[in-house]
């Protein structure tokens, strides 16, 4: 899935999602995640804003409502009131949980030292860092962010 994340159709998406379940032999790049990530992927973009066209993190707020969050330089989410990104009520969150900047041509994400871990695309391991690619799901003090770069480099 090449295309920016903003600008795959439902269709598109439940046609992967129809393959995936009816698929008997794996191909060799199956990623065991993937059918956990395009339901998610499916939730954002019944909720998503209509255009994207900054990378940015869309999550969902207490509210359920999807929000996006362009990333600039640079965002902190956390607990914190001046977090870009700020979660008070977000118990599993630390105060400074992660962030993610735009560095030598590349977007990456940081864990900040959390009490929980900041993970990638379901995964059991924390990451330090990480680079991110368009799509990528960032997990953290139980609410998951979607990571994309927008329309504009589509």
């Amino acid at each position: 899935m090449n295309e920016p994340i903003s600008s795959i159709h439902d269709s598109a998406l439940e046609k992967l999602v129809a393959e995936a379940m009816h698929t008997q032999t794996l191909p060799s790049d199956y990623d065991a995640n993937l059918l956990g990530r395009l339901k998610v992927y499916e939730e954002y973009l019944r909720l998503l804003p209509k255009s994207c066209t900054e990378p940015s993190l869309f999550y969902r707020n207490s509210t359920s409502a999807v929000k996006a969050v362009p990333i600039g330089a640079a965002i902190r989410v956390g607990r914190r009131a001046d977090c870009e990104v700020p979660l008070p009520d977000a118990t599993n969150m630390s105060k400074e949980h992660f962030r993610v900047s735009f560095e030598d041509g590349l977007f990456l994400v940081y864990d900040l030292k959390s009490r929980n871990g900041t993970f990638i695309n379901s995964g059991v391991t924390s990451i330090e860092e990480h680079v991110l690619s368009d799509g990528d799901i960032i997990s953290a003090g139980g609410i998951l962010f979607v990571f994309s770069y927008g329309e504009s480099n589509s």
